[in-house]
């Protein structure tokens, strides 16, 4: 199994900057020999306690097609993609962990993008793509 940090510490909710809703679009080619992947999101709240009404979608897909406009991809690709909803942790600087269910691969690359949603509290994102043979 092969894990690689694709989105690493940024800041979502409050005072987090979004296009058409979505941030921090990645792009990421699968290694060869990958059958499967999920996606593991820590979510880390700032001085505030979280609010379990709010949440963040992160969105994940794979596709045999090479696209460079990161926002059409995630566009294109978010009807077949699969959606974690995260919740902030209920305390202050509080971390909380969520996985995606374990996918197949069905194309080269893999696309992971987030979603704001209603998070109104200034939180750190990190998600990493597990690959597995």
């Amino acid at each position: 199994m092969t894990t690689t940090t694709i989105i690493n510490g940024v800041t979502v909710g409050s005072g987090a900057t979004t296009t058409q809703g979505f941030t921090n679009v990645t792009k990421t080619a699968l290694q060869a020999g990958t059958t499967a992947y999920n996606v593991a999101i820590q979510l880390t709240n700032g001085a505030l306690a979280g609010n379990l009404n709010e949440s963040i979608r992160v969105y994940t897909t794979t596709s045999p097609y090479s696209y460079t406009a990161a926002l059409a991809a995630a566009d294109t690709l978010s009807r077949q993609s699969v959606i974690t909803e995260c919740r902030p942790h209920k305390d202050p600087s509080g971390v909380i962990t969520y996985s995606s269910p374990l996918l197949p691969r069905l194309g080269g690359y893999n696309y992971t993008w987030v979603e704001e949603g209603t998070l109104r509290i200034a939180a750190t994102l990190t998600v990493d793509l597990c690959e597995v043979p």
